[in-house]
């Protein structure tokens, strides 16, 4: 597996980089060459749309998943060996390592170590196999039409539901969002009445989880409705 940051153009990653790096991971820095907008227009998010799928498009898969992870979060020493012995039971699917404060990944905390989903999705460190990245590059150039006024993940999950392609994340988190309380686009600490951080970003020994099984046997949330923001009329469907 491969690393690689996606670097608002006003944070400076290069120790967060260096971390990673001591840790035994092959990473490198990917940052926007357009300014976020913090205004809500029309071309807001082109520079992280730009940076997301230039990354996609650019990979040279010299290994099997990228790992496209942002540059605000917390982790732990193991959290990358940890990642790569989750990912030896993984599906041929995305595979998001950060679990948001929400009651659908609550509920699924209860019983489940995954979750399998189709929207909802929040892309703060995913592993995405090649499959999936042709795929959703290929939908991307045939349907949207407005690129700049919404996110990655508005994209990520229109293709995830109106492809019925799924997404699985895994609890705990491995990953938390350090960075929530001090957005770069100028977004709220809060989603709702959540922070925007994760709630089981704790300890555990990921080896004493049956990840075969919880892959298996995933808790799954069949929600795909998705509005067609930003895309063509007659966008293409499974």
């Amino acid at each position: 597996m491969e690393v690689r940051i996606l670097n608002h153009i006003d944070r400076d990653c290069v120790d967060y980089a260096i971390r990673i790096e001591s840790l035994g991971q092959s990473v490198e820095v990917n940052t926007d060459t357009t300014y976020y907008m913090k205004k809500r227009d029309d071309y807001r998010y082109t520079g992280i749309n730009d940076n997301f799928f230039g990354i996609m498009r650019d990979f040279k898969w010299t290994s099997d998943r990228l790992i496209i992870m942002h540059d605000d979060l917390e982790f732990k020493d193991d959290t990358f060996d940890s990642i790569e012995h989750i990912l030896k039971f993984a599906p041929d699917s995305p595979i998001s390592f950060y679990a948001p404060t929400n009651n659908m990944f609550k509920d699924a905390y209860e019983t489940n170590h995954v979750l399998k989903l189709f929207n909802g999705v929040w892309c703060q460190c995913v592993a995405y196999p090649k499959r999936y990245v042709d795929g959703i590059l290929r939908w991307i150039d045939s349907n949207v039409v407005q690129y700049g006024k919404y996110a990655e993940d508005v994209f990520v999950e229109q293709y995830n539901c109106f492809m019925n392609e799924p997404f699985y994340a895994v609890m705990p988190s491995l990953v938390q969002h350090d960075g929530y309380d001090r957005s770069l686009h100028g977004n709220p600490s809060v989603c709702g009445q959540n922070k925007r951080n994760s709630f089981c970003y704790e300890d555990f020994d990921v080896k004493k989880i049956d990840w075969s099984k919880e892959f298996k046997k995933p808790k799954q949330v069949n929600n795909r409705y998705h509005k067609a923001e930003g895309l063509r009329e007659n966008h293409d469907r499974a």
